[in-house]
């Protein structure tokens, strides 16, 4: 069924839901792609106790949820999405536990709402290292957690010490970073559980030594990667056993760097991004990530999977 104003006020009467809700909402504001059409209800919980009533309601009333966090890594389709989309990106409350010393690291609070700029920016005033390499990617804490977000070798599993989750029946747990199957751009965990926050662990530094490094890490980034157009970040993921046959290099070799498909293209930059001119759809970014998936298994023999998540309605 689709969602409106009279069921969601029923469900939740005025005053009873912390946070924003916004009807036909257009999902083209909410990726670092700029593509989607409008979801039937989007939820902006400021609290965790107004996520855990999102939670039950879609459950017992059977109804599709989607959770979104800061929209990278995301193609949403040109249908838009059925159901409840929620947001947790005011859910942005960070917090250093202990301060770290020499011998004990620092412990911090963070969760899933809080962007990873300003997780970095928090870790560069405070001197707190283990999180320089992760500079430069966009999205959230639980998104880069769900998709163990990584880059120059490090991945953010390094530094989860556990990681909080609520289920569809809105019930919360910890669970420790031993229990947890990360694996390449992957947490492991039930698609059920949602994120809510994490504990993590960083060695104590000077600031401007983590702020010198972060900055090198950046600088570097912005040499290989577009980072200031509109994307969705990775397209495909690294082959695994394919020794240094990165996705990118496959695309390159195929002789697709530039194939585009409407206002979408693949970057000249680099060849595993595809950049919304502006005026790109959802069905051009799936048309095109299609396309490349065939000609590069057809020229190379490489099948290769998808980084980015597709959702949305099919038809």
């Amino acid at each position: 069924m689709k969602i409106t104003e009279n069921y969601w006020y029923k469900r939740f009467p005025q005053g009873s839901f912390g946070g924003e809700v916004f009807f036909d909402e257009p999902m083209a504001r909410h990726t670092t792609l700029g593509v989607g059409g409008l979801a039937d209800l989007l939820a902006v919980p400021a609290e965790i106790i107004s996520v855990q009533g999102v939670l039950i309601a879609s459950a017992d009333d059977n109804l599709p949820l989607t959770v979104l966090g800061g929209g990278s890594n995301v193609v949403i389709r040109d249908r838009g999405i059925s159901g409840i989309t929620v947001s947790l990106m005011k859910l942005n409350r960070l917090e250093a536990i202990s301060g770290g010393s020499d011998s004990e690291p620092a412990k911090l609070f963070v969760e899933a709402g809080v962007s990873l700029a300003k997780l970095l920016r928090f870790c560069a005033e405070k001197g707190f290292s283990g999180l320089e390499e992760l500079s430069g990617i966009p999205g959230s804490v639980g998104g880069a957690i769900r998709m163990n977000a990584g880059a120059f070798g490090a991945e953010i599993k390094d530094v989860v010490e556990s990681v909080v989750v609520m289920n569809r029946k809105g019930r919360i747990s910890r669970i420790p970073q031993s229990e947890i199957p990360f694996r390449y751009r992957s947490c492991g965990l039930d698609d059920e559980l949602l994120i809510l926050g994490a504990n993590i662990l960083l060695e104590k530094s000077e600031p401007v030594k983590v702020l010198n490094q972060m900055t090198d890490y950046h600088h570097e980034k912005q040499q290989r990667q577009p980072l200031s157009d509109k994307s969705a970040g990775c397209v495909f993921k690294n082959p695994e056993g394919e020794g240094d046959s990165s996705a990118w290099k496959l695309i390159d070799a195929a002789g697709l760097r530039g194939a585009s498909e409407g206002g979408i293209r693949v970057s000249t930059q680099h060849a595993n991004f595809f950049i919304n001119d502006g005026s790109g759809t959802a069905t051009q970014f799936i048309t095109l990530m299609e396309r490349i998936k065939e000609e590069v298994e057809l020229k190379t023999g490489v099948v290769l999977e998808p980084e980015v998540r597709v959702i949305g309605r099919k038809s």
